[in-house]
């Protein structure tokens, strides 16, 4: 595995939403990353908190890269306050990243934050259809970048401020799926069991991108493991073995 360890320049941390930011980072030479692959950030030049965050890799130009993140505890708030400027330590790029299909058309399904996993995928892909989840209008300025890429894009809100009231599951599940090729997929645990269980039914290939707690980022730990099916492995390590998997070699029934 290669992966390089530096200290990165802030050049933007921007406000998106009440929680949402988009950080953009200088760092001199991190490798090119694969659509789906994510870096490790030291948050705190203290041991509070003591372990690194995992951060989807949403673009990259050279050594500039941009990720997406939600405040949601003590780390991303102390993240949201970092200004440009300021340092941070960088490990990665981390982990397996998204096959590409170059056949159209494909459908990408995204809940919540789980859209920063397919912002890189969006730019290798063409003529693909979106499907995203969000909690409001608020929440859908990536969007952007997705239709600039030639995509269309599908939205639900769980209150209703854009497209359809609802989740992404709604759309999803009245989408002709026989004009698809591939199915990529990153989003809350429901939200993947789902989008798995209907491309299984429909024998349509799917990835999905798995969220999940690391504290090394490189499978030394083992704590991020998922039950495995279909392979030699009893569980697979999100950060390793992950956290892009083909849909069908997770268990998913196993998983809470």
């Amino acid at each position: 595995m290669k992966f390089f360890g530096s200290v990165a320049n802030i050049l933007k941390n921007e406000r998106i939403t009440d929680k949402f930011f988009r950080l953009k980072l200088d760092i001199n030479g991190i490798p090119a990353a694969k659509p789906g692959q994510f870096i490790m950030l030291k948050i705190s030049h203290s041991t509070d908190p003591l372990l690194r965050r995992p951060f989807a890799i949403f673009h990259q130009n050279g050594k500039n890269i941009e990720i997406v993140y939600r405040i949601a505890g003590k780390g991303t708030c102390l993240l949201s306050a970092m200004g440009k400027g300021e340092k941070l330590s960088v490990l990665g790029p981390f982990g397996n990243g998204f096959g590409i299909l170059n056949a159209s058309p494909v459908l990408m399904v995204a809940g919540g934050t789980g859209i920063a996993s397919l912002g890189m995928l969006a730019e290798r892909i063409r003529g693909a259809t979106l499907l995203f989840g969000a909690k409001s209008k608020d929440e859908t300025g990536l969007l952007r970048h997705f239709r600039k890429s030639g995509h269309k894009t599908m939205i639900a809100t769980e209150d209703g401020s854009a497209g359809v009231k609802g989740m992404a599951t709604d759309i999803f599940l009245k989408v002709d799926l026989k004009k698809f090729k591939k199915i990529y997929a990153c989003g809350p645990i429901p939200m993947l069991k789902e989008v798995s269980r209907v491309a299984a039914k429909n024998k349509i290939s799917c990835e999905v991108s798995l969220e999940g707690r690391m504290a090394c980022g490189f499978g030394v730990c083992q704590g991020c493991v998922v039950p495995a099916r279909n392979t030699e492995q009893e569980y697979l390590r999100v950060c390793a073995e992950g956290p892009v998997f083909d849909s069908g070699k997770i268990s998913w029934e196993e998983i809470t």
